[in-house]
């Protein structure tokens, strides 16, 4: 026994799929994420003005957690995980900064403890607030 199909039907059901079909495809558009080139951007100035700054000296620690935090960013962008990317890179940048701020907070106590006449002793004072 053969079921009577209905006229149009064919029809109404290519219109449906297609409109399926544009449907899934702006979704799928929506949800890729382009490269997060600002991030890495941001990130890779932030650990260059650390370096400036002095970080290898004063804050290696740091400014080396920095560095793999971008290296890290590096990776996900070359396997495009662009989401992980991003975070690392952002992640990169505090890191960097925290290390540019621990740089010029002992660089100004360096400072201040040689303009006071500190300096001809020899002794470098281990943390700001620290007198010598």
């Amino acid at each position: 026994m053969r079921l009577r199909q209905i006229p149009g039907s064919r029809k109404k059901r290519a219109v449906g799929f297609r409109a399926l079909g544009v449907i899934g495809c702006l979704f799928l558009a929506g949800c890729v994420v382009s490269p997060p080139v600002q991030e890495m951007s941001d990130a890779r100035q932030a650990i260059s003005a650390a370096r400036a700054a002095g970080a290898m000296r004063f804050a290696p620690a740091q400014l080396m957690a920095a560095r793999r935090w971008l290296e890290d960013a590096r990776h996900a962008l070359q396997i495009h995980d662009y989401g992980y990317a991003a975070r690392d890179a952002r992640t990169a940048r505090q890191r960097a900064l925290a290390a540019l701020h621990a740089a010029l907070r002992r660089e100004q106590a360096l400072a201040a403890h040689y303009h006071s006449g500190g300096g001809t002793s020899g002794h470098v004072p281990t943390s700001p607030g620290r007198g010598g």
